[in-house]
């Protein structure tokens, strides 16, 4: 009898080690937060799955590599126990996420018990059997983005002496989609590098080339310099012969020549001309009678001597300074109850012998109780 035993122990244990479980998972492409269903095989009365499988996410193998921050398994749960009589493996579900933008293949360890439902040798336990599948978790579908429209120039390459014509290539709205829409337009700007050449190649057109015959030269007197002063000297500009292109005649790039240089010849002598400022006078241009007011020069240079003078003497009188560059004017108790104008002038000797006239008009004004200055 207990030789009839230790045989049945013996391929007991015969048949524990050599039958070998596995496990499958399904689907093996899982979309972010998708079940994965995992189904034993090779299970027997003597070895099978009991409980429910585990995991560690240290343990996480992944293409990229590197990945396992955005991996996640949850709710490992064995929803089929084995058994032997309906043919029916054990099964285990989980769920799980992909936080990242890409797809991520994930080789997953799995640990399982393994132990006998063999009623005589329930102690016939590994509590540490690790098998590995392998599933691709994808991230959450997106909805594509289209480009934009965009169209581009290009000019018809051709030989010497002829001009090409310029014809568009463009990429409407909605031609290509991505997941982001730089990525849509990245591949409309791919498309247009690659196509764009070619096409104004084939549907432009070659133009014979002819160029203004004759230069034309001049000055320009700079003409925004503003108030108080004046411009400089005359600011030469030139179109050289051959400067001007046209495809109709030879005519017509001359007369392209002559726009040119009206348009251009005066907006250089605007940017690079001279202003010269011009002496000024600065103070009231409306005083009270019986007040004094000062007035004083601006934009003088050294060396340049000053006189002043009133126009009308029984409206005002230089006070003092009359050779100076502030004098002081008597504004005189005179005229009525009229507003009464008068002019002050400045007469400025410039160091070259050059003598320039400045007015000022003032106004006198009455007023019965105006302080007095």
């Amino acid at each position: 009898m207990k030789k009839n035993i230790f045989i049945l122990f013996a391929m007991i244990l015969s048949c524990l080690n050599g039958f070998s479980q596995t496990l499958t998972p399904s689907p093996a492409s899982v979309t972010t937060g998708g079940t994965v269903t995992v189904t034993a095989a090779g299970e027997s009365v003597f070895r099978n799955y009991k409980g429910s499988l585990s995991t560690n996410n240290l343990e996480f193998v992944t293409v990229p590599a590197g990945q396992n921050i955005y991996l996640k398994v949850d709710n490992i749960t064995q929803t089929q126990v084995f058994n032997d009589l309906g043919s029916k493996p054990s099964i285990f579900t989980f769920k799980v996420t992909n936080s990242s933008p890409q797809s991520i293949q994930l080789t997953l360890p799995l640990t399982g018990v393994l132990q006998s439902t063999f009623t005589p040798f329930p102690e016939i336990v590994n509590p540490a059997y690790k098998q590995t599948i392998t599933i691709t978790v994808k991230p959450t579908a997106t909805t594509p983005v289209p480009n934009e429209y965009k169209s581009v120039p290009f000019t018809r390459s051709c030989g010497p002496g002829l001009q090409g014509s310029v014809v568009y290539y463009t990429v409407p709205a909605g031609t290509f989609t991505a997941a982001t829409l730089d990525a849509a337009n990245a591949l409309r700007d791919a498309d247009i590098a690659a196509k764009g050449q070619n096409n104004a190649n084939l549907h432009g057109t070659c133009l014979i080339v002819y160029t203004n015959p004759t230069a034309i030269s001049g000055s320009f007197v700079r003409d925004n310099c503003g108030s108080n002063s004046t411009p400089g000297a005359p600011v030469p500009y030139t179109i050289a012969a051959g400067q001007i292109s046209s495809t109709i005649s030879a005519a017509d790039a001359q007369s392209k020549a002559q726009i040119e240089f009206n348009t251009k010849g005066q907006a250089n002598a605007n940017i690079v001309g001279e202003c010269n400022p011009e002496p000024y006078i600065d103070g009231p241009t409306s005083v009270y009678r019986g007040n004094r007011v000062r007035y004083s020069v601006k934009n003088f240079s050294a060396g340049d001597t000053f006189a002043w003078s009133i126009s009308d003497p029984s409206a005002a009188s230089i006070a003092s300074g009359q050779s100076s560059t502030n004098p002081l004017v008597n504004i005189l108790n005179t005229g009525g109850a009229q507003p009464f104008p008068f002019r002050v002038r400045l007469t400025v000797t410039k160091t070259s012998g050059v003598v320039k006239n400045v007015d000022l008009t003032v106004t006198s004004l009455y007023c019965t109780n105006c302080p007095i200055n």
